[in-house]
């Protein structure tokens, strides 16, 4: 009964964490700390996990940090728009390299450039 108990609280906190992750997508430090302390508090309610740290929490319920999974859901955007899986147009964010020696069988390599990156980490 308790495994069953924990694996369906398992699944309803990652179905509300989750539920309408790609509409709200935030870009504020404080609105981020906010949303990922909605899981630190949601995750100590899993019985049995309340004297583990967070890290432990999350490990133990099969879960990562919101950050991880933001980045996670970018890569996976990000694959379906090269690979033609989305009705995006591929160049308009991404210049693939004119070079095709070494690509080890595909030909979606991406060239380093000197873009300056920001990390959505502005308060």
């Amino acid at each position: 009964m308790t495994t069953v108990n924990c694996a369906l609280e398992e699944h309803l906190l990652t179905y509300l964490l989750e539920y309408a992750i790609q509409a709200w997508f935030p870009y504020l430090q404080k609105d981020i700390q906010c949303l990922e302390n909605v899981q630190r508090v949601a995750t100590r309610l899993i019985s049995g996990f309340k004297k583990l740290s967070y890290e432990e929490r999350l490990r133990a319920a099969g879960l990562k940090t919101l950050d991880m999974r933001r980045q996670r859901g970018d890569l996976i955007k990000c694959y379906k728009i090269l690979t033609g899986k989305e009705n995006i147009d591929p160049q308009q964010f991404f210049h693939l390299s004119d070079n095709v020696h070494g690509l080890h069988g595909h030909s979606l390599k991406l060239p380093l450039t000197d873009a300056i990156l920001t990390s959505g980490n502005t308060s």
